[in-house]
This record gives structure tokens, sequence and C-alpha cells, in this order.
């Protein structure tokens, strides 16, 4: 008889798939990690193309891929004038997901200038919401945030650290 360390033909190959989409299922950081990370904070202005300012936020700044992946997921409120930066090694197409957010945000791609590409503002249950173009940096803040600061598309991003 022979043997063998493969799938003999019937058994098929959805275990192991399965086996290793739970491993990997499990890694992911959960809500403990959320309250466990820390993050840099800077100083972020937004101006107008003309260099007018129109507000300024205190953000946490998301620049490693596991602070990137929690974002602001399981958070309950965010200060008013209050937000995450993401940063990225290059532009590159985004597509954000509000599917694990517990608050509305409005999302800002931006390129790799800080100049805005996109304001979207979302609620939670959404499961894309992609970058017109590529981005190198996102913001995220509440939502109405940029509607109520005049925030538009071309509106330029300064941050201070």
């Amino acid at each position: 008889m022979k043997r063998t360390l493969l799938p003999t033909r019937g058994t098929g190959t959805f275990p192991a798939v399965l086996g290793l989409f739970l491993v990997g299922l499990a890694l992911l950081p959960g809500p403990s990690a959320a309250r466990t990370l820390t993050y840099d904070t800077a100083s972020v202005e937004v101006r107008t193309m003309e260099d007018t300012p129109l507000g300024r936020l205190t953000v946490r700044i998301a620049n490693t891929p596991v602070k990137r992946y929690m974002g602001l997921r399981h958070v309950d409120e965010l200060d008013t004038d209050a937000g995450m930066f993401f940063t990225y090694p290059s532009s590159a197409p985004r597509n954000f997901t509000m599917e694990d957010m517990k608050i509305p945000l409005d999302i800002l791609y931006l390129d790799g200038s800080k100049r805005i590409l996109s304001i979207h503002s979302v609620r939670p249950g959404v499961s894309s919401i992609p970058s017109p173009e590529p981005a190198g940096y996102v913001l995220e803040v509440n939502y109405g945030w940029s509607r109520s600061h005049d925030v538009q598309h071309g509106d330029q991003i300064h941050i201070k650290k």
C-alpha cells in the first residue's frame, strides 16, 4: 500500500483552506488591540488652494499595517476636532470600509502631495469606499466636519508633528 502526505482524490482541499483561514482570522487584532496600540499624534490644518485656513484637527497617525487596519474601529466617539491620518509608503488605489465602525465619518483621500482627491461622508455598514485615484494618505474625521468647514476637492492638508 502506498502512503502519501498529500490529500487523495475525494478529500479535497476545503479543510486545509478553512484551517488556514481560521488561523489567519485568529491573528487579526481585535477590540483589545485598539486599546493597547499607541499612536503618534499631530496637528493637521486644512487650507484652500489659495492658502486660506479652513480648520485644524488633532490626529492619530496610522503608519503601520496594524494601525492602518485598526483605524478607528471600536471607537465609540471622536472628539469634535479629532481624526486619524493614514500614511502609506506610496500612492495606490485605496478602498476603505465602514463595516466594523461604530461612528459615521468623513473619509478624505489625498494624493502624495496631501491634496484632497475626494471626500466621502459615510455611515457605519458601508462595505466599500474606493479612492477615485491613487492615494498616498487618507484622513478620517467626524461625519459632517468637512462640510461644516467648507472643505473641498483640491484643498491641501498641512501636518505638524
